[in-house]
């Protein structure tokens, strides 16, 4: 087999600090494209906080190096001009030998490898990004064994050496990046204000300006008798908490136009992993509503992706997916109803798609989801891309769930 390696030079192709400086843009643009209510009623020192640590540049960490079986290949020796007999360098010469490949883990911001730093060298390490790792491919003839030690040292060295120039550049970043967050904030709402302000002053009527209160989520809570159980007659009934149909409504207003929102700007979000989209509908969420006390009411807790807990019961789920096909799409609402519990009746699937035909897309979840086998009956959504459904519950087909399907377009 004959196949010449395809490493990449490393950290040679762009600059690392316009990376850096080109997060504070997409802090402003997500800042400038968020609606009016959101700005206003958000509590600026935290959700600066959270694009911060949202938008903030982690530097890779390497793990353990390991390598793979080395496989038999024809390697070219034509550069080999010193110890072999070779006539015609540029004509390939090919005698047996072997392929091995160097793997190292990374955790963090692969993007940084590709960078070249304020300092760095004209000897920079060579290896191909893929799936979570960097790798360094090596043939080497079978006349010539490899020190794979060494090889290994060395590939290592490279990397830790030039992550040490990447994390000068990377110190501090995370603190600006709040900082500009902030600056970028209170000038959008200094904005907002004024306008409002310049409103109010006119005789025709449009409602009252000014800041709302985020709304406490105890209030949105209402209480529900249990299912008949045998009681002692002394022992008072015990009520479910649930949440009001008009705060249920308004969480999907609030993602419905997070979604929207993330639409008009998505270079901004392709980039992006599951978990980083989730973390922009949580902030958005967090600042209509709050926990018992000042705590932020949406959460993370084990795999679930937006969580409302009120006295240890859950109060509505929901999960960001990415579209993969109709198959993992039932799978995912299956996944939702194995982080949900008997009690609980208000579910909903966030869904990315980046193919181009959305309305090809929507349609094919909308077969599954009807195919589903605790599908119960279609409920009218808000817009051609939110679909809403009346599920039952597993094994129990007397017990209804409310579950809003929302699709947004992230065409790559």
């Amino acid at each position: 087999m004959r196949r010449m390696t395809t490493d990449d030079v490393l950290f040679w192709e762009g600059n690392l600090r316009s990376y850096l400086d080109n997060r504070k843009q997409l802090i402003s643009a997500e800042v400038e494209n968020t609606s009016e209510d959101h700005v206003l009623q958000t509590e600026e020192q935290a959700w600066a906080a959270a694009l911060g640590d949202r938008f903030a540049v982690r530097l890779p960490e390497l793990g353990e190096i390991w390598m793979s079986e080395p496989q038999e290949v024809e390697v070219d020796v034509s550069y080999d001009h010193l110890s072999r007999a070779i006539f015609d360098p540029e004509v390939p010469t090919y005698i047996p030998g072997y392929r091995v490949v160097l793997h190292a883990p990374l955790e963090g911001d692969a993007n940084v490898l590709k960078l070249q730093a304020s300092a760095f060298t004209y000897n920079p390490p060579r290896g191909s990004l893929r799936n979570g790792e960097v790798t360094r491919t090596i043939e080497y003839p079978h006349d010539k064994p490899l020190d794979f030690d060494a090889e290994a040292k060395r590939f290592h060295d490279g990397l830790s050496g030039h992550l040490a120039f990447a994390a000068r550049d990377i110190s501090g970043h995370r603190d600006e990046l709040e900082k500009h967050a902030l600056s970028s904030i209170r000038f959008r709402r200094e904005r907002i204000e004024k306008h409002k302000a310049q409103l109010a002053e006119t005789s025709i009527p449009i409602g009252p300006p000014g800041e709302r209160k985020k709304k406490d989520i105890v209030e949105a809570v209402i209480r529900k008798p249990s299912p008949a159980q045998q009681l002692a007659p002394s022992e008072p009934i015990k009520l479910e908490p649930s949440i009001q149909d008009s705060v249920f409504e308004h969480i999907l207003t609030v993602i419905r136009d997070t979604g929207v929102g993330m639409e008009k700007t998505p270079a901004t979000y392709l980039p992006m992993a599951e978990e980083e989209r989730r973390n922009v509908f949580l902030t958005n969420l967090n600042t209509h509503y709050r926990g018992r006390t000042s705590a932020e009411a949406f959460n993370v807790k084990g795999k679930t992706d937006l969580l409302i807990s009120y006295e240890e019961k859950n109060l509505f789920i929901g999960e960001c997916k990415i579209w993969s096909g109709p198959k993992d799409f039932a799978s995912a609402i299956d996944q939702l109803f194995g982080y949900a519990a008997w009690r609980d009746t208000r579910l909903a699937l966030v869904v990315f798609v980046g193919q181009k035909n959305l309305s090809q897309v929507i349609a094919k979840a909308r077969e599954a989801l009807e195919q589903h086998s605790q599908f119960e009956r279609w409920v009218e959504g808000q817009n051609e891309t939110e679909l809403r459904a009346e599920m039952s519950w597993p094994g129990d087909p007397d017990r209804r769930i409310a579950l809003a399907c929302n699709f947004f377009h992230l065409p790559s």
